[in-house]
């Protein structure tokens, strides 16, 4: 016997086991933490803060509810939370009684929005929307009267919601939510890194059949979109001309300059 075997195994496969466990048990906390952030999501006895989506027609029944304290640390959330906590406290003699929230949103979709809630609970994107992950109630009062996305509110009375109306036998479905209109309502939220993920997505997935809407619609308001769709054009630009064919004919009554822009390129 050497007596080497009373000594720790340094060896590089230990250290390799030992570097794996804690990678390992990190997951594993990790996969918690997002169960717990899912569970709460559509947790209806927690939540205070509704939204409401009077431009989403087929939604515009709906109320997506929300933790204030969970959406509180993106500064454009908390400036409408503070706005509306403002407008819509009752005083009463025995102070002041502050009622659930309620937000109007009227430049993101309902289904938008579900994908921007989850992942701001849980740090994951998903275009297709389960309504049961979600506190969704249907409250069968007056909506409020249309405003900006911007602090403010609205003046719905405060009622009793029905818990949970898209079930699966729903006459209709949301729509799958597409990664440039998740783009748009992360820019409009300052939530920079689902912003930065959206971006990095539209450019690795540019095809032909979808490069000049993107540089249309998304291009304008991200310049790094338009540049690597310029570019993708400027690459492939006798593959999406032949046989005749414009890819810029869908838009030719579009006021983007930059069809004038790539129309000039062409030449």
């Amino acid at each position: 016997m050497s007596g080497l075997e009373n000594f720790p195994d340094t060896s590089g496969a230990s250290r390799m086991k030992t570097l794996k466990d804690e990678i390992t048990v990190a997951k594993i906390k990790e996969d918690e933490s997002k169960a717990i952030m899912a569970a709460l999501l559509r947790n209806v006895y927690s939540v205070q803060t509704q939204f409401v989506f009077t431009q989403d027609k087929p939604c515009s029944d709906f109320g997506l509810w929300a933790h204030r304290s969970i959406l509180s640390k993106y500064p454009v959330f908390e400036q409408h939370f503070k706005q509306s906590e403002e407008d819509q406290s009752n005083s009463h003699d025995d102070g002041v009684v502050i009622r659930p929230l309620t937000l109007t949103v009227d430049k993101v979709s309902f289904a938008t929005f579900c994908a921007l809630l989850m992942y701001i609970y849980t740090g994951e994107i998903k275009t297709i929307i389960d309504p049961s992950q979600f506190a969704i109630g249907k409250v069968s009062i007056v909506l409020p009267s249309p405003l900006s996305d911007s602090p403010g509110t609205s003046d719905r009375q405060q009622g009793t919601p029905c818990w949970h109306p898209l079930v699966p036998n729903s006459p209709w479905d949301l729509n799958p939510v597409q990664w440039s209109d998740l783009l748009f309502a992360a820019d409009l939220y300052k939530i920079d890194d689902l912003r930065s993920q959206c971006q990095k997505h539209l450019i690795d997935t540019l095809d032909d059949s979808k490069v000049v809407d993107t540089l249309i619609h998304v291009g304008p308001r991200f310049p790094e979109v338009k540049e690597a769709a310029v570019n993708y054009i400027a690459k492939n630009m006798k593959v999406m001309y032949a046989g005749g064919n414009d890819p810029f004919a869908p838009f030719v009554q579009h006021p983007s300059v930059m069809t004038q822009d790539c129309q000039k390129q062409k030449k």
